[in-house]
């Protein structure tokens, strides 16, 4: 995740929006079914609601969780293996 902080612009169309949020976060392109049904919901929360959608995903989870701890350890802490407790 680009520096783990996503910026967008809110004058983004919604198609621009969705494929930099589903780039940055998940790290694909939205599929064409994703772009229509995203493009055409009239939702004024749909990009938040987005957002917290992708937040639940665990591989989003994990890929943020890296990128905070490559960012926040020391780079030999960081190349250690987290481990559960």
């Amino acid at each position: 995740v680009n520096d783990v902080l996503m910026v967008w612009d809110a004058s983004d169309s919604d198609a621009e929006f969705l494929k930099r949020a589903l780039t940055d976060v998940r790290g694909s392109e939205p599929t064409a079914l994703e772009t229509k049904y995203f493009t055409e919901d009239k939702d004024p929360k749909k990009r938040e609601k987005l957002l917290d959608t992708l937040l639940k995903e665990p591989a989003v989870q994990k890929k943020l969780g890296d990128a905070w701890r490559a960012k926040m350890l020391t780079p030999q802490a960081a190349a250690k293996p987290a481990t559960a407790e």
